[in-house]
């Protein structure tokens, strides 16, 4: 195996720090969205004098679908991170270096 070079090193902790940015970026937009429609929904349902929405169920579906999403994109740059380095890796070390 050959060993990594520092700029390799480098690229893959950026990939996955985009990786972690971008998932959680994600997962916080999601969030935000669930609970915008629970605030939409309550005032609905007080507007109607209709039962109240549940809180806790309508929550947990959004952060189990938002941790999904996020972690799905994610995984889908760490992928491209993991392709990209090895794309750019010299088949055979150089032995002029």
């Amino acid at each position: 195996m050959i060993p990594r070079t520092a700029g390799e090193r480098r690229a893959a902790v950026l990939w996955v720090l985009l990786a972690v940015f971008i998932g959680n970026g994600i997962y916080d937009v999601l969030v935000a969205r669930g609970i915008k429609e629970v605030l939409y929904q309550q005032a609905l349902s007080e507007a109607a004098a209709s039962p109240a929405v549940p809180l806790a169920a309508m929550m947990r579906t959004t952060v189990h679908h938002a941790t999904a999403v996020g972690l799905l994109w994610a995984g889908m740059i760490l992928a491209v991170g993991v392709a990209t380095l090895r794309l750019v890796r010299p088949s055979h070390p150089s032995k002029h270096a």
